[in-house]
Order: structure tokens, then C-alpha cells, then sequence
């Protein structure tokens, strides 16, 4: 079994002093919902406001649930069925993070995972388990932006995606080109106002 990483039953005399007992102290959780966990990981759960520490838990139900432990202003719970999931993307090397983006909100969510291995299972679990996710490949959308189908902003945002590049990371936020109308001036002025 991974560290930190379960997927059985709660027991308290088993896990004492782990992660389920940091369920139950910080959330109060009642005992049939721990008993309805697969995986309960510890995260790190990365936004443009910071970072913080929280529980990161999928039920039998395939609901996924971000607990954060720190009463930061920002801080709040997370719930979601894995049904509503439109695209992963995995975020590898010093950052074990997976971005989560969801059919019906314009925002998603960075979780940065203590190990590779873990991340690997999570990702692996949503992709068995989330029926609907965007498997959209670059040549197919670059042909959609050559035919004139998406705008360039959406074939930005995907390239930008494509090169692990996100609006939760000050450190990774993604690259727009500067637009130059005036071609044929030997010096181009910019008026900032």
C-alpha cells in the first residue's frame, strides 16, 4: 500500500494517527462516509490566491470531494460527481499535480499529490471512471482553428493547456502573443496610458 494512500475501510485502531485520523479530527465526517471512501489522499490544492493543505477523497458513489484543512479566507469544499469531468491533465516532475476541468464551470481545479505513484493512480482512476472526458488531440484542433472554427483565443488556450500551462499557478500561467497591426514603420510606438 502507497504511504498515505488508502483504499480500504476506515478502522480506527489500523490507521490511527494517519490520514483518517485527520478525516475525522478536522471534518467531523461521520463514520458511514469513511466507510464509503476508495481513496483519501492529502493534497495540496494550488489556486491563483496560494496554496493550501486538504484532503482530496473519492467515494464508492464516484463523488469527488476537496476538503481544505486550513480556514484560509479563500478556503471551501469541493463536491463533484466524476460524470461532470470534461478533461484531465497530468502535471509531472516537481509538480505531481492533475488539473481538473468540468463540463459545466469556465474554472478548474490544480491538486498537487505527494508522489508520482499516487497521481498516477488517481489519474488513472478518473480515466476509468469518467465516461465523458475530452480526449481532443492537437491535429484535430489545429484543424479547426485553420478552418476557421474556433477562435484563436480557444487555439491558445489549448496550446497553452497542451504545454501544461494554467490559470492556478502564477509560476505556469499561460503565454498570449502580443498582436502588432503596423507592419511597414521602421520604429513602432507604444502608448501606454
Amino acid at each position: 500500500m502507497l504511504k498515505g494512500f488508502a483504499t480500504e475501510a476506515f478502522s480506527e485502531d489500523r490507521y490511527e494517527g494517519t490520514i483518517e485520523s485527520a478525516i475525522l479530527e478536522f471534518y467531523k465526517l461521520d463514520r458511514k462516509l469513511l466507510q464509503n471512501l476508495i481513496i483519501k489522499q492529502k493534497v495540496k490544492h494550488v489556486s491563483i490566491l496560494g496554496e493550501e493543505y486538504g484532503v482530496f477523497l473519492i467515494t464508492r458513489d464516484n463523488e469527488v470531494i476537496y476538503k481544505p484543512i486550513a480556514n484560509a479566507p479563500y478556503s471551501q469544499t469541493i463536491e463533484f460527481p466524476l460524470s461532470s469531468v470534461r478533461e484531465i491533465i497530468k502535471y509531472m516532475g516537481g509538480n505531481k499535480g492533475m488539473e481538473i476541468f468540468w463540463y459545466n464551470k469556465v474554472e478548474s481545479m490544480l491538486i498537487d499529490f505527494e508522489s508520482e505513484c499516487v497521481l498516477e493512480t488517481v489519474s488513472s482512476y478518473f480515466q476509468k471512471h469518467c465516461k465523458n472526458l475530452d480526449k481532443t488531440d492537437i491535429e484535430y484542433i489545429s484543424k479547426q482553428w485553420i478552418e476557421r472554427k474556433i477562435s484563436n483565443y480557444d487555439y491558445l488556450l489549448f496550446l497553452n493547456r497542451m504545454a501544461l500551462r494554467s490559470f492556478n499557478d502564477l509560476s505556469l500561467y499561460p503565454i498570449f502573443p502580443w498582436i502588432i497591426s503596423d507592419y511597414t514603420s521602421a520604429c513602432i510606438y507604444f502608448n501606454i496610458c
